[in-house]
């Protein structure tokens, strides 16, 4: 009996050390993988593509500098390519809060709204990484319309796409940053968090649409409309970043 015991603790002690991807350390660097597991891409349901992809959890960085883990999907062509591809780590639009709603969750049953655009980039034989931005698939309120999370999000995406082993990226592999609508807020904010947060990455540019730079206009913009949701949303997301906010004593 001592010797079985002695023997799961040696046991636990050494998956502890290895940690998560058994790489002799545990996951500590803003971009460390904390998880992998194959996943399918489906730009429609049923769709088929050729393409191999992982469902990854990384750290990242929260609004406030604060570590913490972010889910996400790394996608690379099935096209036998053996010379470098570019990746391109991808902000989705508007979604939702829930954790059904993030692009990983999606991407098996083809319903990610923007899965046909991320196809077009695989097409071209580069490789993909689509963040979930925090709180959307893992535990939390998703910090909607949280600058600073997300933009740091969409980067370290990027890093985990390229310590993920078997995707064939590295830190030599050139980056790009696209995103539209709240994608392309997060997109924006990781163009400018880039050099300071993240200099390593060998980004060569960014594309950034549909941006809400302003919320407070946005918010005016969709006062006495259905888009009042997304106003509710920005609120729920930015205490969820700053729960100093106190929503409810604003609510009734």
């Amino acid at each position: 009996m001592h010797a079985r015991t002695t023997a799961l603790t040696a046991l636990a002690a050494l998956t502890l050390s290895l940690g998560p991807s058994g790489t002799g350390r545990t996951a500590e660097r803003p971009g460390d993988l904390v998880s992998s597991a194959p996943t399918v891409f489906r730009p429609l349901p049923h769709q088929p593509t050729a393409t191999r992809a992982w469902h990854i959890e990384y750290r990242s960085t929260t609004a406030k500098g604060a570590p913490n883990t972010v889910s996400g999907t790394v996608i690379v062509p099935a096209d036998g390519r053996t010379r470098p591809r570019p990746l391109v780590t991808y902000a989705v639009g508007t979604v939702g809060l829930a954790d059904s709603c993030a692009p990983s969750a999606g991407f098996p049953r083809g319903t990610t709204v923007e899965a046909g655009l991320i196809q077009l980039l695989t097409m071209r034989g580069w490789a993909v990484a689509v963040t979930d931005y925090e709180g959307l698939g893992t535990p939390g309120d998703h910090t909607y319309t949280v600058g600073p999370a997300e933009g740091r999000a969409v980067l370290d995406a990027a890093r985990a796409a390229q310590r993920l082993p078997g995707a064939g990226l590295s830190a030599a592999t050139p980056v790009g940053i696209m995103g539209y609508s709240q994608g392309g807020q997060a997109a924006g904010w990781a163009a400018e968090l880039h050099a300071g947060y993240a200099p390593e990455l060998r980004v060569k540019g960014t594309a950034a649409g549909g941006v809400p730079a302003d919320l407070l206009a946005v918010a005016a913009h969709h006062h006495g409309s259905t888009g009042a949701g997304a106003v509710l949303m920005s609120a729920i997301g930015q205490n969820a970043a700053f729960p100093e906010l106190r929503l409810d004593t604003y609510l009734n």
